[in-house]
């Protein structure tokens, strides 16, 4: 009995130690923490921008001469940009900008299906805007987070890199960058149990009923930021060459472009840049649609350029 004591002892303190090795890691304080950036958000801001990787990877203000604030996660869906949205709208000044950051298939779902994507949620939002809230789950998060994801065990033994998405990095082979486009495809393909991705007949009958939901999230949130005396705006953000060649047009008015048109009844600003002919060089991405620190310092001069030139800032 006294051996199975000192066992259990040693097992639970093992434990411990795992959870504070795994806390210590890159991938923790990345994903789950978000870098603690929450942390420091900036009062009477002039513009902020919601979204998910594509935002997250879009906007540096550190340059631009504005107050502005990154709200953009990895990943993150629309209805999660909304929720940013309402609890951190007063650190914006009156008349602040709002960027609603519109990616190719953010209509095509209202939420993740994965229950630990809301896990990097709890260090920052309020309980009534996390999806399926709990207090335990809040307090294994912060002390024994490897209780509810011990795969992430892997990340003691090879960490991230603490600049595994700030550097500047880009696929050096073109024929490599064709292959990471395909990838990028393949993915969606199944997240999306898409047959084609040029013909929009072909669309499951899902998607299109999920559209009719997404833009109704869209209207009320630019319903919202009009109403709190907010300026919002709409960003396409670009992609690579490599990886705009393998949709139609057809099929991008249906998935993306008619969403917007519909969703868009006060007619606020749009700014497309899915396909600029400034953001098509692959050498600005890290692989082919998240821009690396480059793209992002040339990107977030072209968007406070041109909001500006509308009267905007």
């Amino acid at each position: 009995m006294y051996i199975l004591i000192i066992l259990i002892i040693i097992g639970i303190l093992f434990f411990l130690l795992l959870n504070i090795l795994y806390k210590k890691t890159n991938y923790y304080k990345i994903n789950i923490l978000q870098s603690n950036k929450f942390k420091e958000i900036p009062d009477n801001l002039d513009i902020i921008n919601l979204g998910s990787s594509y935002a997250k990877y879009a906007f540096d203000y550190r340059k631009v001469g504005v107050n502005g604030f990154n709200f953009g996660v990895q990943p993150q869906s629309l209805s999660y940009d909304f929720r940013i949205l309402k609890q951190y709208k007063n650190k914006l000044k009156k008349n602040g900008v709002v960027i609603i950051t519109i990616p190719n298939f953010v209509f095509a779902f209202l939420d993740y299906p994965i229950e630990e994507y809301n896990y990097k949620y709890y260090s920052f939002l309020n309980k009534e805007n996390i999806l399926n809230y709990s207090s335990l789950k809040k307090f294994l998060i912060k002390y024994f987070p490897l209780l509810l994801q011990p795969k992430k065990l892997k990340y003691i033994l090879k960490d991230i890199s603490k600049e595994n998405m700030d550097r500047l990095t880009f696929v050096e082979n073109k024929e490599d960058v064709k292959k990471e486009a395909q990838k990028r495809i393949n993915g969606w393909m199944r997240q999306f149990k898409l047959l084609n991705i040029n013909n929009k007949e072909e669309l499951p009958l899902d998607i299109k009923n999920m559209f009719i939901k997404t833009q109704s999230l869209l209207e009320e949130m630019i319903n919202y930021s009009l109403t709190n005396e907010l300026k919002p705006v709409i960003v396409i953000p670009p992609c690579s060459k490599e990886l705009n060649n393998f949709f139609s047009d057809d099929f991008l008015k249906e998935i993306l472009y008619s969403n917007i048109e519909k969703a868009n009844k006060s007619l606020i600003p749009v700014l497309d840049y899915l396909k600029d002919s400034e953001f098509q060089d692959y050498h600005l991405y890290m692989g082919v649609d998240l821009l690396n620190i480059e793209g992002r310092r040339l990107f977030t001069n072209k968007v406070i350029t041109d909001l500006k030139k509308i009267n905007y800032l």
